[in-house]
């Protein structure tokens, strides 16, 4: 019997480190993934549920579809549900039942994942150039929306006696539009964005360009103090410049804090240990760990 439960439990790791050798060729990454089943729980039980003494899965070198530099996950006497055994078997899935493929896909998201328990520790790491894909800069656009609405009035103002429009204050919040995110860059451990607002005016549509540079770090929400489950844009801080042409123009650029500070509120069972941006790395680091009862 102990002979057989070792064998059980080898193969187990076996298709685990399977899985993540696939994972990385699809992602075209460094994927390894390491699991060590509770032995003292029914092996079955153990197996189905994914009861764990220890599991730790690492991405890194990714030049592929995920758009960051590295990730790793790591936990301890953890139980992470019968989802992730079920999401090992996918590729039999697409073998054996290709047709019941869309049912089983709905049935693994929907379904609950029950009898979860313990904390998994993350640490990602995402490149400037990461950020400068599409799906950040779509996140990072809404930064900028959020930063704009509370601070960044007065370009409204300034674009509507333009063009000869009354601007009020209450019309101001109301009638600035989305901002784009078009870049980002990593300096001096601030994220500097370059961020378009577009204005529909009688004359046409009056474009609007600025920088905007903001340092980011944990925030712990006043409900759960214990707890820092958002992340806040700290300091945010709006560059000018005396003019674009002539000697005025080579004088150093004015960096002006804005009023607002914006944060996003991530889900309760986060706890952000770190969040800030490294010009070394030349990314921004995001670590904490996730409760996963």
């Amino acid at each position: 019997m102990v002979r057989m439960r070792a064998t059980v439990v080898k193969g187990y790791k076996s298709v685990a480190g399977a899985c993540g050798g696939l994972l990385g060729i699809l992602l075209n990454a460094k994927v390894d993934v390491a699991v060590e089943p509770e032995s003292k729980a029914p092996l079955l039980s153990s197996l189905l549920t994914c009861q764990l003494r220890s599991v730790a899965v690492s991405v890194v070198d990714a030049n592929g579809l995920v758009p960051f530099a590295s990730v790793a996950v790591t936990g301890d006497n953890v139980q992470l549900g019968w989802k992730v055994p079920a999401a090992m078997l996918i590729p039999a899935w697409i073998l054996f039942a290709p047709r019941l493929l869309p049912m089983l896909l709905a049935m693994w998201l929907l379904l609950p994942n029950r009898r979860t328990s313990g904390v998994l520790k993350f640490d990602v790491s995402i490149r400037s150039k990461d950020m400068n894909r599409r799906v950040w800069r779509w996140l990072l656009g809404g930064v900028l929306s959020s930063i704009a609405h509370s601070s960044l009035t007065g370009m409204l103002a300034a674009a509507n006696a333009a063009n000869g429009l009354e601007t009020t204050a209450a019309s101001s919040q109301l009638l600035l539009p989305p901002s784009e995110c078009l870049s980002v860059a990593v300096q001096n451990r601030k994220l500097i964005m370059e961020g378009r607002t577009i204005f529909s005016t009688a004359q046409g549509p009056l474009t609007t360009e600025y920088t905007l540079r903001t340092g980011l770090r944990p925030y712990a929400n006043d409900a759960r103090p214990q707890l820092r489950n958002a992340l806040l844009w700290e300091n945010p801080e709006l560059r000018l410049s005396l003019a674009e042409k002539g000697w005025l123009a080579k004088l150093p650029k004015l960096w002006v804090p804005v009023l607002s500070e914006c944060r996003i509120e991530l889900p309760p069972a986060i706890d952000l240990r770190r969040a800030d941006v490294s010009d070394l790395a030349d990314a921004v680091i995001v670590a904490g760990a996730t409760d996963c009862h």
